[in-house]
């Protein structure tokens, strides 16, 4: 967690983002907004080249703020299959509750959900942080243009979903090589 700066803010790492909350006298019950922050503002990489929007919904209770978020973005991919550069849209849903102290306890249904403790002198939420984290888990192991991408020619290089090419490619698994060795007679 990081620390409260002079004006309430919780800061962390030493940027903040303009996905900010005013929390300091928040009645009780629901509260939506929708906030908007530039990509390398909130320090995700060079791919995202576009705004980030989220839609927040805030619920006040006694000794807790849950926030539920819905964070959207796009950005410029390479595919790990072709090459190819495409857009893509990145979405991610979140919900974080807030306790307002560190005796209060998360309810029964929320025990799956990231909980974490706010100090009494907090007056401003920065959700920047957990948007950027959100969106970037969001982002698969292996980013393809599509899913029946058909990638590049191990031979020549040819982008397959382009056309084909007159390369035979034999594909053997190397560690049944030995077998082949064998007389089976």
């Amino acid at each position: 967690m990081g620390q409260i700066s002079a004006d309430g803010v919780l800061d962390r790492g030493g940027r903040m983002s303009s996905l900010r909350i005013n929390i300091s006298g928040l009645s009780e019950g629901l509260h939506s907004y929708d906030l908007r922050s530039p990509a390398g503002e909130l320090g995700l990489d060079e791919r995202f080249d576009g705004t980030v929007q989220v839609a927040v919904e805030l619920e006040k209770t006694h000794g807790q703020i849950i926030l539920r978020a819905d964070a959207q973005t796009e950005g410029l991919f390479s595919c790990d299959r072709c090459l190819d550069a495409f857009r893509r849209p990145v979405e991610a849903s979140y919900e974080v509750v807030y306790l307002l102290s560190a005796q209060e306890q998360a309810r029964d249904g929320e025990k799956n959900l990231e909980v974490q403790v706010l100090p009494p002198d907090m007056n401003i939420l920065d959700i920047g942080d957990d948007a950027r984290q959100f969106l970037l888990l969001r982002l698969p192991i292996k980013i393809l243009c599509k899913e029946e991408c058909a990638g590049l020619c191990p031979s020549c290089g040819t982008n397959l979903n382009r056309g084909s090419c007159t390369c035979t490619v034999d594909v053997t698994d190397p560690r049944w090589d030995a077998l082949k060795k064998l007389d089976m007679k």
